[in-house]
């Protein structure tokens, strides 16, 4: 997707020589072939660079919707990037130049203050030991107090909440077929893609082979 930076006034200039661009993976050699004179990144989320010191950091392009959230929070902010996301039900925030894999919005900090940290640290540590006893040590409270405060400010326990995230993650990865069932399942931390057939199963309905086949 292109939105024309001041020396690319429409789309289909954008094709100048030295301009860069990203879309879905799955689409980037026909991006290529259509503007062979563009520079395409295939593995960002989005190319929108303030400091970039070719000239092109205002051309932005982004790999896909979810990805475009991750670019209007890199130029204008959190506050308009959740605003947005909340309009459009999305959920998620990943830096332009990492791979096209993604980490959970989290709550507004107001909301959650104790959590916030916390709540911040888990989308990017999916695969890590996310038990009541290492989420307590990385809170720096007792497993009690934990699980009291995840209740009180969420409505929710620990491990339901991160099972969620983990479950959300799995499905978004699935929907942009980034990856295999087993990978997503490793990633994830689901381990095993019995684990994560069960939570599908459990949540969806359905099992991730049939979601991905649906959605992707």
């Amino acid at each position: 997707m292109y939105i024309a930076n001041p020396r690319c006034r429409d789309h289909r200039e954008a094709a100048h020589e030295g301009c860069r661009a990203t879309t879905h993976w799955a689409d980037a050699d026909k991006l290529r072939r259509d503007y062979p004179e563009v520079e395409v990144l295939a593995d960002c989320l989005h190319t929108y660079d303030p400091q970039d010191l070719h000239g092109n950091g205002h051309v932005f392009t982004s790999a896909g919707v979810t990805a475009g959230i991750d670019l209007i929070e890199a130029d204008l902010g959190r506050v308009t990037a959740l605003a947005v996301a909340r309009r459009l039900v999305m959920f998620l925030r990943r830096p332009g130049g990492q791979a096209q894999f993604s980490a959970l919005l989290t709550p507004e900090p107001s909301r959650v203050s104790r959590l916030a940290a916390l709540l911040e640290w888990i989308p990017a540590h999916l695969s890590a030991d996310l038990s009541l006893e290492a989420l307590a040590a990385q809170a720096h409270m007792t497993p009690r107090t934990l699980s009291r405060v995840f209740v009180q400010e969420l409505g929710m326990g620990p491990g339901r909440y991160v099972e969620r995230i983990r479950l959300e993650a799995a499905r978004h990865l699935l929907q942009d077929a980034q990856a295999s069932i087993v990978t997503v399942a490793r990633l994830t931390g689901f381990a095993h893609p019995e684990n994560l057939r069960r939570s599908f199963h459990k949540h969806l309905s359905v099992s991730p082979q049939e979601y991905a086949e649906r959605f992707a």
